[in-house]
């Protein structure tokens, strides 16, 4: 029987950075055809060219949005969460405020750090 290492597998979530009180959020950008993703990727997904570190900046469109009403343990209930195509970059997930609907899509959102989950954190701009 052979003993195995354990696999750990990286949180797949967007990172952020903060530098001089802003937020930037962490990933790379095709060299060739300037596709952006979160995801640490040495190879671009659309046409295969290398990749470089890149950082886009934190504000962005709603595309989609929900309200979760559905309780989990640890959670706010209600929360929104909204899918947000930043400005210069990919489209990421970010959980917004909420009262009692969501965001609407085409609001302008910045996103502020992560939560205490590690979950993008946005505040929508008036």
């Amino acid at each position: 029987m052979m003993d195995r290492e354990p696999t750990v597998t990286p949180d797949p979530r967007p990172r952020v950075e903060t530098v001089s009180g802003s937020a930037a959020v962490v990933g790379v950008r095709c060299g060739t055809c300037a596709y952006p993703t979160f995801a640490a990727l040495i190879r671009c997904p659309v046409c295969g060219a290398d990749t470089e570190s890149s950082r886009f900046a934190p504000t962005g469109t709603v595309f989609a949005s929900t309200c979760v009403r559905v309780r989990v343990p640890d959670r706010p209930s209600p929360r929104g969460l909204a899918y947000v195509d930043l400005r210069d970059g990919p489209r990421v997930l970010v959980e917004t405020p909420i009262d009692e609907s969501p965001v609407q899509v085409g609001a302008s959102v910045t996103i502020t750090g992560v939560n205490g989950f590690g979950d993008l954190q946005g505040s929508v701009d008036s």
